[in-house]
C-alpha cells in the first residue's frame, strides 16, 4: 500500500505543554504532519486529526501498536460516501496479538490472539446483515465527515471510547463492516499477572491482562447498559438494517461484556449477560452451596458447558483460522487456553 507521507497524520498526546521525546523531528524528517495534543486522551487527539484531515473523503484510525502488512487493503470503495442514511460508514479491521516487534508472542499474548479472532468473526457477520456493534479501537476506516459528526456525538469517555464510537454510528444511521481479508497486528499485555521483566507497555499501556480488565474493560461493562437499551427502544435510523444491529446490541444488553478492545474491541472477553454478572456477583455465595449439595450434577454441567466451548474454539481454529493460514498453537489451544479463560472468569467475578 503507497501512501504520501503528507496523508499521515501522527497525533502525539500527553498530559504535558511540550513533547516528550522527538517523534516530532522524526515525522518532518519523512514529511509526516505531526501534532503535539497537550492532554493524555485519544480520542481527544483522533478529533483533532479529523478535523485537520478536512480535504480528505476517508480517515484510517489507527493506533501506535498497530503493524499494517504489506497487503493491507484500504477498502475505501466499500465506504459509502454520501449524506443518505442506513449506509456503510466505517470498516472494521481484523486484529492479531502479537509479541514485541511482531513475534507470536507469550502463550498469553496468543491466547489473546485467539479471543480477537473469534471475536472479529463474530463482527464480521453481524456487519454482513446489518452492523457490526463497534469496530476495533485499534484500526478502523471511515467516513471522515461521519466520523466529524460521530465525534460531537460522543461523550468523550476515556475508556470504552471505540464502543461508544459504534453505538454513536449506528444511531445516527451509519452502518459498520469487517474486514476479514487479514490481520492486522498490535501488541497485547504479555503476562496475566506479572509485568514483562523488560518493560514492555502493550495496548494501552497496561502490563498485565489482569490490569487492562480490572481497570478499564471491566470498570466500563454496567455503565453501558442504558445507552444500549435506549438504543433498542428509540433507534430506528438503519431501517433494515437494524434487524441484525438489534439482535447484537440485545446480545449485548443481556451481556453487559465487552470484546476487546476497548483497545481492541477488541478487544476481546466474550459478551456477559446482565444474568451472568448478576452471577458472578453471587459466584462466591452460592458455587460452595451448589458443591456441597450437588456435587456430582455441578461437575457434570461446568464440565460439559466448558467442553462444548473449547469444541467450538477447535473448530473454529482447525476450520476457519487454518484456511486463512492463521491457526493459533494447538498447545495454546488445548493446554493454555481453557485455564486462562477460567482464570478470567474469576477476574470478572472480583471486578463485578
Amino acid at each position: 500500500m503507497l501512501c504520501a507521507a503528507a496523508n499521515i497524520f501522527v497525533l502525539d498526546n500527553g498530559n504535558s505543554p511540550v513533547p516528550f521525546d522527538d517523534t516530532q523531528s522524526i515525522c518532518a524528517k519523512f514529511g509526516v504532519r505531526y501534532f503535539w495534543v497537550s492532554t493524555g486522551s485519544k480520542i481527544v487527539a483522533q478529533f483533532i486529526g479529523c478535523q485537520a484531515a478536512a480535504d480528505f473523503p476517508y480517515s484510517l484510525l489507527i493506533d501506535d501498536d498497530c503493524t499494517l502488512p504489506e497487503d493491507f487493503p484500504l477498502r475505501t470503495e466499500r465506504i459509502q460516501l454520501g449524506s443518505k442514511k442506513r449506509l456503510v460508514k466505517c470498516i472494521g479491521y481484523a486484529i492479531t496479538s502479537v509479541g514485541t516487534g511482531g513475534s507470536k508472542g507469550t502463550m498469553c499474548q496468543q491466547a489473546q490472539d485467539l479471543e480477537y479472532k473469534l471475536s472479529g468473526m463474530s463482527r464480521y457477520f453481524f456487519g454482513s446483515w446489518g452492523s457490526a456493534s463497534f469496530p476495533h479501537g485499534a484500526i478502523a476506516l471511515w467516513d471522515r465527515e461521519f466520523l466529524s459528526e460521530c465525534f460531537r456525538k460522543h461523550p468523550g469517555y476515556t475508556i470504552s471510547e471505540d464502543w461508544y464510537f459504534g453505538h454513536v454510528a449506528r444511531r445516527l444511521g451509519g452502518r459498520i463492516q469487517m474486514c476479514n481479508e487479514i490481520f492486522v497486528k498490535t501488541e497485547t499485555p504479555p503476562s496475566c499477572v506479572r509485568g514483562s521483566k523488560h518493560g514492555e507497555r502493550a495496548g494501552y499501556g497496561e502490563m498485565t491482562v489482569v490490569s487492562q480488565r480490572m481497570t478499564r474493560w471491566n470498570f466500563f461493562l454496567i455503565s453501558r447498559i442504558w445507552p444500549d437499551l435506549f438504543y433498542l427502544a428509540f433507534s430506528w435510523n438503519l431501517g433494515f438494517y437494524e434487524l441484525s444491529s438489534k439482535i447484537v446490541v440485545f446480545q449485548e444488553v443481556s451481556a453487559c461484556g465487552s470484546t476487546h478492545h476497548s483497545h481492541q474491541g477488541t478487544s476481546n472477553d466474550a459478551d456477559r449477560q446482565i444474568y451472568e454478572s448478576l452471577l458472578l456477583l453471587c459466584f462466591p455465595v452460592v458455587t460452595p452451596i451448589l458443591l456441597a449439595t450437588q456435587p456430582g450434577f455441578t461437575l457434570y454441567v461446568t464440565a460439559a458447558v466448558i467442553g462444548m466451548y473449547i469444541l467450538t474454539v477447535a473448530i473454529f481454529n482447525e476450520v476457519h483460522l487454518r484456511r486463512k493460514k492463521a491457526t493459533v498453537s494447538r498447545t495454546v489451544v488445548y493446554l493454555y487456553y481453557p485455564p486462562y479463560k477460567t482464570f478470567l472468569r474469576l477476574v470478572n467475578v472480583w471486578s463485578a
